[in-house]
């Protein structure tokens, strides 16, 4: 993967270097660390506790150079957990977050196998229960993961309060009944944030319909200021489609605060709706 680098001298000249080519020039001097810095670490992506710790003492070293580390940093940081759940780490994420004056957004990513086990809680493991705070990611995507039902996957969202979309592949359900949700209390303001679902051959498209409205109803009949029969037809509408033989591929469902719209997407369907 290769990183276009713009050297402003007496004229534009493109160079195309790998990264690790342009942390080479970064130690030339001052004037190319200046420059390379802001690309080196545009994106970044943590895989263990050994990253993060990197990344925590290096925002913690003194230096002059411009621009500051903390200012490098692009919008958004991925961590990536791959392999069986042994000791978590991702709760550590908030010592770094303290460090920054722009906290970008997190994108976590947790791939378990096919023989092993998963988790019930981002908890397990620790020796106390932390609060959902401390677990600020914005996207969650979840990968081959087992839950004894979707009342587990419910729960283990709920862990997230920050969380704006969510993913799931493979999610493999011992018992999938999508509970009834009622509708949410006019006095009460709504806390979640999740306005972005996508499911992948989890279980039938019109299962995966039924658990993505019922996820997103608290939002589109609080947040939304929907009444409940738009709400109910609107369901409707989607059940309909995900009947359709065709659908065998991944849809997602979407709704947005700040322009109050509606969208379902898949292969075959693309449904918009205004909520105004």
């Amino acid at each position: 993967c290769f990183t276009r680098f713009m050297l402003q001298a007496n004229h534009s000249l493109a160079v195309f270097l790998p990264r690790r080519d342009l942390n080479a020039c970064s130690f030339t001097c001052r004037h190319w660390a200046k420059r390379c810095r802001p690309i080196i670490f545009r994106r970044i992506t943590l895989r263990s506790s050994e990253d993060l710790c990197q990344l925590e003492a290096m925002l913690q070293a003194p230096s002059t150079l411009t621009p500051l580390l903390s200012d490098c940093l692009g919008p958004t940081i991925h961590l990536v957990q791959a392999g069986a759940w042994t000791w978590p780490w991702f709760h550590r994420l908030h010592r770094c977050i303290s460090l920054l004056r722009h906290p970008p957004n997190f994108h976590l990513e947790i791939s378990i196998p096919d023989d092993g086990t998963s988790p019930s809680s981002f908890n397990t493991s620790l020796p106390t229960t932390l609060p959902g705070s401390v677990f600020r990611f914005q996207e969650l995507k979840l990968d081959r993961w087992h839950f004894a039902s979707v009342n587990g996957l419910l729960r283990l969202l709920r862990e997230l309060p920050s969380l704006e979309s969510f993913s799931g592949y493979r999610l493999h359900f011992k018992t999938f009944a999508v509970p009834q949700v009622d509708a949410p209390s006019r006095r009460k303001h709504c806390r979640t944030r999740l306005s972005s679902i996508t499911l992948d051959r989890c279980n039938s498209p019109a299962s995966e319909m039924r658990l993505m409205t019922m996820m997103l109803s608290p939002v589109a009949l609080d947040c939304l200021n929907l009444d409940r029969t738009m709400w109910e037809n609107l369901e409707l509408v989607i059940q309909s489609i995900a009947t359709d033989h065709r659908i065998y591929e991944t849809s997602c469902l979407k709704l947005s605060r700040e322009f109050q719209y509606f969208t379902f997407l898949n292969p075959f369907y693309s449904l918009d709706s205004n909520m105004k």
